[in-house]
This record gives structure tokens, C-alpha cells and sequence, in this order.
């Protein structure tokens, strides 16, 4: 692919992405192809050892490095493309961390990849590529199940409480208030976070819900295993650099 055809990919102001050795593109908001669920598995398993991210989870293609080990045409495109959206979350919470919207960024075209690993999971009989690139400081994607599936955990209700304070206090030990960027239920949103899937403390969480009952009574609801991916994607380290996005999509 050269420079040429990467231009035509993208317009010039809505959504950052970094190629190494490349000025930053955008993507046109007007693409709305929804890629194939196994040509993105493809994809981001063959790019894998060519994407970086940032503390700030802005992440990187070393796309001299992908062309010269031959990665294809259409696997490069589609983690330009994912990557891109990765950027514009990143953006979006770094900018304003405390009232960020990240939900509502579009990401439809990954939705068929989002659902596969969500429900089916990714083909286990793939070797897992270990990135080597040398700014890659992720954890091992052999330990974490990445690939899933991840499906959506049983749920549970409390008793009813006097009180919404009262049904706070007898939730699980562990649970935290979950941030307001990740909730769409600000202030009675809790999440006890854990090791699941063999990936490490915080990848995966429990989630409980503090509710009003129509007879003025609280309760909550309960998470149990296998639990499910913690959308609190910037506080803690992504096993893979796609897992960000991925998280969203498996959310909404």
C-alpha cells in the first residue's frame, strides 16, 4: 500500500491517528463499511507485533515494520481503522477524564468482530504472536483470554433495603464506585474488579447496580461469574492494544 492509497483512506480533520514515520490522518465520518468479524480477528492478529500504546492508551502503527514483513493490504486498513478510533476515545478522555463520553463514539463498523468474540470467541487453534517491538510494554496476550468468548454474566437481586445508603452498605466486599466516563448510572454504579479469563486483577470486573424500587424501597443487582469486561479502560493496563475498543463495543 503506498502513501498514496493510505491518503485516499482518510480525510484531514476529525480523528487522530499515529503512524510511525507518517503526519497524522483522520478518518472521513462518511465510511460506514461494517468489516467482516473473521477479517478483523485476521487482522489484528497479524498487526499485533506493529501496534503500541501509551500510558495514555493512545496507540501507535510501525507501519514500515508491517510492510516489510508483508502484512497484507486489507489487514493494514482495518487497524488504520481501528486505531483510529482507539485515538479519538483517547482523545476524548484525556481531554476531559472526568465528564468524558466514550460510549457514544461510533464504532459499528467492528460490531460483527465485537459480537463474534463476545459470544463465540476467536479461533483457539491460532498461535497467539508475541509483539517484540521494542516501545511494546503490554502484558503477556498467552496468560489472557482475550479472545473469549465473553458472555454476559448472570445476574442477581438483593433484598430490598429502608434505604439507599443501607443497600450501599451491604454490598459485597470489594465494590468500588465505578467512574463516571465507564457508568451510565453515576453515583450507584459499583464494580468489584478481579482475575478472571487468566488475565490480571482489574481486566475483568463484578458489576452491582444501586436501584430505587416503585415502592420507594433499594436494592441492588449482582454480577456473578464469569464475569465481564471492565470498562474502565484508562485505569488499568489493556492486555492486548486492541482491548479498549473492544471493551465498548462488548458494552454497547
Amino acid at each position: 500500500m503506498t502513501s498514496k492509497t493510505i491518503k485516499s483512506l482518510v480525510s484531514l480533520a476529525t480523528i487522530p491517528l499515529m503512524l510511525s514515520g507518517f503526519t497524522q490522518f483522520a478518518f472521513s465520518e462518511e465510511q460506514v463499511e461494517v468489516y467482516d468479524e473473521n477479517a478483523v480477528e485476521d487482522a489484528l492478529r497479524s498487526m499485533d507485533p506493529y501496534v503500541t500504546i501509551d500510558e495514555r492508551k493512545f496507540a501507535e502503527i510501525h507501519l514500515k515494520e508491517a510492510r516489510e514483513n508483508e502484512v497484507s493490504d486489507q489487514d493494514i486498513r482495518i487497524v488504520i481503522d481501528y486505531v483510529a478510533i482507539i485515538n479519538q476515545i483517547a482523545g476524548k478522555y484525556q481531554k476531559d477524564p472526568e465528564g468524558a463520553e466514550i460510549s457514544n463514539i461510533d464504532n459499528k463498523k467492528f460490531s460483527k468482530f465485537f459480537e463474534k468474540i463476545k459470544t463465540n470467541g476467536g479461533d483457539k487453534s491460532r498461535e497467539v504472536q508475541t509483539n517484540t517491538h521494542p516501545d511494546y510494554e503490554q502484558t503477556d496476550t498467552h496468560a489472557c483470554d482475550v479472545w473469549g468468548p465473553h458472555e454476559q454474566p448472570p445476574n442477581t437481586f438483593s433484598i430490598t433495603y429502608p434505604t439507599r445508603v443501607a443497600a450501599i452498605d451491604n454490598l459485597s466486599s470489594g465494590y468500588q464506585l465505578v467512574a463516571d466516563y465507564a457508568s451510565h448510572n453515576e453515583g450507584n454504579d459499583y464494580a468489584d474488579w478481579i482475575e478472571a479469563y487468566g488475565c490480571a486483577d482489574g481486566v475483568f470486573r463484578l458489576q452491582s447496580i444501586v436501584f430505587e424500587t416503585n415502592q420507594g424501597e433499594w436494592q441492588f443487582s449482582e454480577h456473578h461469574w464469569p464475569s465481564e469486561p471492565n470498562p474502565e479502560i484508562f485505569d488499568y493496563d489493556w492486555p492486548v492494544w486492541w482491548w479498549g475498543l473492544y471493551v465498548i463495543g462488548w458494552h454497547h
